[in-house]
């Protein structure tokens, strides 16, 4: 009975999880500090995600005049949550990866949540971590893209 209640444990925690690896590509938009909105209509991220890690990277936001590639480290899994440098930085369920995440003296924000469509909202949001004041917002709808080459041709 002790092996059968392992078992389903193991297999919930890992079948719940849906798989949000693959490259992403759509638009969205950019606020600044002092609330001007950007038109982002190339919206671009890459999500490789294992048990034990996620990592989202070759990322870009272009948002004329706004510019710009990024990607975030290696984070590891461990029960559903996200860990960066052996700290608890958020979480990862079936449809959402959630994680706050200071990398530049500043924190990062991240929300991705996967619809019940197939598509990606994703939410980035730059906070002063002295202040707590916003320094910019990327948020836009992605969906799987064709072209698995796409990441890294900006």
């Amino acid at each position: 009975m002790g092996k059968f209640i392992f078992l389903a444990i193991f297999l919930f925690s890992t079948i719940g999880r849906a798989d949000f690896s693959g490259p992403w590509s759509g638009s969205g938009k950019a606020v600044d500090a002092l609330e001007k909105e950007f038109v982002c209509s190339s919206f671009k991220v890459a999500i490789s995600q294992s048990e034990q890690s996620v990592v989202i990277h070759n990322g870009y936001f272009g948002c004329s005049p706004l510019e710009m590639p990024w990607e975030f480290p290696r984070f590891e899994i461990d029960n559903n949550v996200i860990l960066f440098k052996g700290q608890k930085i958020g979480s990862i369920t079936a449809d959402r990866i959630k994680f706050d995440v200071n990398l530049s003296g500043y924190i990062q924000r991240v929300d991705i949540f996967l619809e019940k469509n197939g598509s990606l909202s994703y939410r980035e949001f730059w906070i002063n971590s002295g202040s707590n004041s916003h320094i910019m917002g990327f948020e836009g709808s992605l969906t799987r893209a064709r072209d698995a080459n796409f990441v890294g041709r900006f």
